[in-house]
């Protein structure tokens, strides 16, 4: 019938983890052909190697039928480690699995080894200047090397390097937090990127939401004037001793072909700029500038240890068509996030020119009044003749069709493809029916979270807003939960919810909060930019929904004091029971509002005061 077996190991919810701080959770899944195998007991082990000579943990055998959140007793671990884990188990029948086998790796465990500067090719004359930069800087290998990792973030986006190869395959990285309360920093390994005698270390960057004009109030540099890349690197050599090389002032920094790169208005690529082997060794930097540098605070760095920003499939073009105008449009047939990947034939300073957009006009023709002030334009200029294939580094669009405005040779669908990127979650749940209407709703349902589950919860993936909307959050998550595996997603932002509370407790319109501080002249948010009912319950509704979605108390523990906090703040705010606060979005776009306003009829006291009960 087929041997019991353990199919996968996830750890802390997640497949092999990289940037592990503390002593992780385990939960391993069973499979067998055969009806009600229990599990009976198990045991779990922890190496330093792959062949378990090097044993750190051995639980020996647990009587217990557990298979979710176990956590060793009498474990730590270190920094920049990798450690491998197996399982097997016991089944009441007595049938014993083989050992099922995955490692992780750890973060930065301790804030003092941070030690690292950012550096930047930028100055504050740059402060409303979205171009992008190269920085790098060499360290030499003189011993043969065991392991390497790398941990790396940045001001605004980045992409780093060893010796020309890409270090992950990671998009918009670090993502999108409180940057001044909490900067997430990536874990990887690059061991076989590193050689003996000089190594170059590099990054290209972009402004992001870092620097970049974000936000429906249309303001800019919301966390700093630079953009900034700062990264470590720790060798462990065949010999047992260990190394760190660091991002400080021997760096140089250039600036890079990419021109402008923002989140709502695309790219432009000059590619007459473009340097030869820019990130690796032997590069000519006789004309590139020393860089900046800017201090760093550890105390705000945490790692991300999964749910990073992917690729996560390629759409092609279902078919080409031109408008009633005279528009030349390319179809992909499915709304979606992220960006086109192109191939395409030119000549020296020849230029490819296209719109994002989502959709047509009651006659078929482009239509760009949804987007409102986002221009989501790809611009690319060619440095000489030949083909290129671009994608572009530091934007996303939301879109279903490209208008095509300039194309220097015959335009070929085949030579496009959409990227849909979103936030790795594996998909946990699906659904089919008789009904097709039905069919597609959860397909619609489906595709709008991999459109707006890009790093944050936004409320749409197109305009310029794309936002953290509290409110949207929370109703969504119940759902979220069941189509994707989005533990890691929420517990993540969660915590910027928590780090962006008021000091009385109260919970932002958005997160990250962008708000705060900038509303005095738009006319909604100069009445409040925090604590709406049904928004700001986020705060409570995410961690208490994740808990009882995956079952996990750690989250509660981790967000307990920010749950109080909310509650606290409303029961401040409250007048004989009854809480109404400042600005409420209340029944938001009801349809029995009135004609012109965005306020339903439902009275504020009662819907506020329904989410404080």
């Amino acid at each position: 019938m087929g041997k019991m077996k353990i199919s996968e190991i996830l750890i802390n919810y997640l497949k092999e983890p990289a940037g592990i701080e503390n002593v992780p959770q385990f939960s391993w899944i069973i499979e067998s052909r055969n009806n009600a195998v229990y599990q009976k007991n198990y045991q779990l082990q922890i190496s330093l190697n792959q062949d378990f000579s090097l044993l750190l943990y051995d639980s020996a055998i647990v009587e217990s039928n557990q298979s979710v959140r176990i956590v060793p007793d009498d474990f730590y671990v270190v920094s920049a480690k990798k450690y491998f884990v197996r399982v097997r188990i016991t089944a009441k029948n007595g049938e014993i699995s083989d050992w099922s086998v995955t490692n992780f790796i750890t973060g930065i465990c301790c804030k003092k080894l941070w030690q690292a500067d950012f550096v930047t090719a930028e100055t504050k004359v740059d402060k409303n200047n979205s171009k992008g930069t190269y920085v790098r800087g060499n360290f030499n290998i003189q011993k043969d090397v065991a392991e390497a990792y790398s941990f790396t973030t940045a001001h605004g986006l980045y992409k780093a390097y060893m010796n020309g190869v890409r270090i992950g395959d990671d998009e918009l990285s670090p993502g999108w937090t409180s940057y001044n309360k909490r900067l997430l920093y990536q874990t990887n390994e690059i061991t076989s990127y590193i050689h003996l005698g000089e190594n170059t270390f590099a990054a290209s960057l972009g402004a992001g939401w870092y620097k970049g004009k974000m936000g429906f109030l249309d303001e800019r540099n919301n966390y700093g004037q630079m953009t900034a890349f700062m990264g470590q690197i720790l060798v462990r050599y065949t010999d047992g001793s260990e190394e760190w090389f660091y991002t400080n002032d021997s760096y140089y920094g250039i600036d890079s072909p990419v021109l402008f790169s923002e989140i709502y208005d695309g790219e432009v690529y000059d590619s007459n700029y473009q340097i030869d082997n820019w990130n690796h060794r032997g590069c000519d930097v006789s004309d590139w500038r020393k860089v900046n540098v800017i201090s760093n605070d550890p105390t705000v760095l945490n790692a991300q240890t999964g749910s990073r920003v992917k690729i996560a499939e390629m759409i092609r073009v279902k078919k080409m068509f031109t408008t009633l105008k005279g528009e030349i449009v390319l179809d992909f047939g499915q709304n979606l996030t992220g960006w086109v990947k192109f191939k395409c034939k030119g000549m020296k300073d020849d230029i490819v020119e296209f719109t994002c957009f989502e959709v047509l006009d009651s006659s078929g023709n482009v239509y760009l009044d949804n987007l409102r002030l986002a221009k989501q334009r790809i611009f690319y200029k060619f440095g000489k003749n030949g083909w290129i294939t671009y994608q572009p580094n530091f934007t996303f669009q939301g879109f279903r069709y490209i208008h095509i405005k300039q194309f220097p040779s015959e335009i070929d669908p085949d030579n496009f493809v959409a990227c849909v990127v979103h936030s790795e979650m594996e998909e946990t749940g699906s659904f089919e029916s008789s009904n097709s209407a039905l069919n597609q709703l959860h397909h619609n349902i489906l595709w709008s979270m991999k459109g707006n589950f890009l790093d944050i919860p936004t409320d749409c993936p197109q305009r310029n807003e794309r936002c953290g909307w509290t409110g949207d959050a929370q109703i969504f998550s119940r759902t979220a939960c069941y189509l994707m595996n989005a533990y890691t997603f929420f517990s993540k932002w969660i915590k910027d919810v928590a780090a962006d509370q008021t000091i009385e407790g109260g919970v932002p319109h958005v997160v990250p909060d962008i708000i705060t501080g900038k509303e005095k002249d738009d006319w909604l948010l100069s009445q409040g930019t925090h604590s709406a009912a049904g928004w700001a319950d986020v705060a409570v509704i995410v961690p208490w929904t994740l808990y009882l979605m995956y079952g996990d108390r750690v989250i509660l523990e981790e967000q307990y004091d920010s749950m109080k906090a909310w509650v606290d703040f409303m029961r401040k705010h409250s007048v004989n029971n009854i809480w109404n606060y400042k600005l409420q979005f209340g029944d938001w776009v009801a349809l029995d509002a009135k004609e012109g306003s965005y306020f339903g009829a439902t009275p504020n006291d009662l819907s506020c005061t329904a989410y404080y009960a």
